[in-house]
């Protein structure tokens, strides 16, 4: 049986194909939009948001987010830069979204010496102090 929307808010539509996934996140965050008291059904006015260039779910839901929660999308793309080094073949990395800690999450696929030394060099060229004293001023400064 499908998830159904909360009671008072249906299914939202947009101009752009969306997965069930990118539609659950798009419904809570238009969800966020209407508590504020803003229009939350010009988002999927397809005038609008040709007009601000979003064309996809992805691009739909970072538009959102940067509209919503402007400062934690700032420290996401800090911490997402600052990530960008660790990034590359064979190895991806990925901080915990919350931004509620400083944990790395890494996953490498190494099918060969030449990815694996790759993987080595990344990994040994990461400052992780600079990395924690990242996460730790942005929750000094939350605070």
């Amino acid at each position: 049986m499908a998830a159904q929307p909360p009671r008072g808010i249906s299914t939202p539509k947009f101009p752009f194909h969306t997965t069930q996934s990118e539609l659950r996140i798009l419904g809570e965050l238009l969800a966020i939009v209407a508590l504020r008291g803003n229009n939350a059904a010009e988002w999927q006015n397809e005038d609008f948001l040709t007009s601000r260039n979003i064309t996809t779910a992805a691009i739909c839901i970072e538009a959102l987010r940067e509209t919503l929660f402007p400062e934690e999308t700032k420290l996401r793309k800090k911490r997402a830069e600052f990530l960008r080094p660790l990034n590359g073949s064979p190895l991806r990395a990925h901080f915990d979204q919350s931004l509620e800690t400083a944990v790395i999450t890494l996953h490498a696929q190494v099918q060969n010496k030449v990815e694996y030394e790759n993987l080595l060099k990344r990994l040994q060229a990461f400052n992780f102090d600079e990395w924690q004293n990242l996460c730790d001023d942005e929750r000094i400064d939350a605070d």
